[in-house]
């Protein structure tokens, strides 16, 4: 039996996504969870377990939100948050406090995702419950909390309502987007009540000018 990681402390949870999602976060003051069957997560082995799950719990939908805990990489970036359909991408850091208060009134089950390689299923035993929290060793670079909400009255969404300025904390922006959209974000933003200093910046992953001028000056 493996031990999970229930325990560990979530220090960080951040999102990587695009300006669609955040405008929902903004305007409608919601926080969005999926259904990974109907959105088609490109995981299918975790959209097949999470069926499997549903149908052993007896419920008619499986409602999911996912965030990292890990530091920036190129992954989350490429892999989640790409520019695409008119959209930016975008990476969200949640206030970790505000978040586990939400869930815990709405006692909603989540918890770390535990990574696997293939040949630990030989000796690999869990319970129906942690079948949402256990992923291929593949993608262990995400270091996701995984929250789950189990719908028994065959809803076709599930949201959370949230206050986005004690939500939120700030954003950080594709390197690709435009003035005039950082600054509609920053301003629903402070028309919400938030401070717009130091809420939003561009990632810095594609190009560094510390980095760079660090050789440039050798």
């Amino acid at each position: 039996m493996y031990k999970d990681n229930s325990t560990k402390e979530v220090q960080q949870l951040k999102r990587y996504t695009n300006t669609r999602y955040l405008y929902a976060l903004l305007n409608d003051k919601i926080l969005p969870f999926s259904n990974p069957i109907d959105n088609k997560w490109d995981d299918m082995n975790d959209v097949k377990v999470l069926d499997l799950y549903r149908q052993k719990i007896g419920a008619d939908k499986v409602f999911a939100i996912c965030f990292s805990s890990a530091r920036e990489t190129i992954h989350l970036w490429k892999s989640y948050a790409n520019d695409r359909e008119g959209y930016y991408g975008c990476c969200i850091n949640f206030n970790v406090e505000y978040l586990m208060k939400l869930f815990e009134e709405n006692k909603i089950c989540r918890r770390f995702v535990n990574y696997y390689e293939m040949e630990d299923l030989k000796k690999l035993q869990i319970s129906n419950d942690m079948f949402p929290f256990t992923k291929r060793y593949l993608y262990r670079i995400e270091e996701e909390y995984r929250i789950i909400f189990n719908d028994f009255n065959n809803r076709t969404k599930f949201s959370l309502l949230i206050d986005p300025v004690k939500c939120i904390k700030s954003i950080v922006l594709s390197p690709n987007i435009i003035d005039t959209e950082i600054y509609k974000i920053n301003k629903k933003w402070s028309a919400l009540g938030g401070n717009v200093i130091k809420f939003t910046h561009k990632t810095t992953v594609y190009q560094n000018s510390k980095w760079i001028n660090h050789f440039r000056n050798i």
